[in-house]
């Protein structure tokens, strides 16, 4: 992968470019350095095993030193996102909703920062947006129109969520049932968290 080998340990925004098919993965770090090192070795694993997967849905295989590892320091990552898509690059990964502004209470903010500010649970909340809720409705400033079961409950409150091969989500009890052979489900998913803590969902066939 082709990187500046003086990243600082910074925060900011980071575009992973592919340039001859014209695609890139755009994101945020704390740390730019460290995000840096878990891309290069993302790429090479793939690049040495096909069997290996980047741990982003739908992301091309392409040889690692094709790929260049851009740095913007204090940046949002929805001006690099746009500024990609003005030279015509196709964006790997959707816009995440979480980080998308909202206005209400004399207050800008993401979603997340609205849920931190009000003491809501963020899961719970990026869940029930991903449903279909109002923001105020996610934040429980506005009640639902439909009492929820106790099941979506337990899935909105999951730090990572379970998706099953038909693609739905999947209570911990539930996914203990269907792969027993992996053992204590939740010590699993804490594991996989660690590995990969930009990421929110886990196929339960990868655990």
């Amino acid at each position: 992968m082709i990187r500046d080998q003086n990243i600082p340990a910074k925060p900011g925004a980071f575009a992973l470019v592919h340039a001859k098919s014209k695609v890139a993965y755009v994101g945020l770090g704390k740390n730019l350095q460290q995000r840096a090192q878990m891309w290069g070795y993302h790429l090479d694993k793939a690049g040495d095993d096909p069997d290996y997967r980047v741990p982003i849905k739908n992301f091309p295989r392409h040889p690692s030193d094709q790929w260049a590892f851009l740095v913007f320091l204090d940046q949002i990552d929805e001006i690099v996102r746009d500024g990609l898509l003005k030279k015509g690059f196709t964006i790997i990964n959707p816009r995440s909703r979480v980080r998308q502004e909202f206005y209400f209470d004399g207050v800008t903010a993401s979603l997340m920062q609205h849920a931190k500010r009000l003491g809501v649970s963020w899961p719970k909340a990026y869940y029930l947006s991903s449903k279909g809720f109002t923001v105020r409705q996610a934040l429980g400033l506005d009640p639902m129109p439909d009492a929820m079961d106790s099941r979506e409950q337990r899935v909105a409150m999951m730090k990572t969520r379970i998706v099953s091969s038909t693609g739905g989500y999947l209570t911990y009890d539930e996914a203990q049932i269907e792969r027993p052979d992996v053992g204590d489900i939740r010590q699993k998913v804490a594991r996989w968290r660690k590995r990969n803590p930009s990421l929110d969902e886990v196929k339960l066939i990868e655990l």
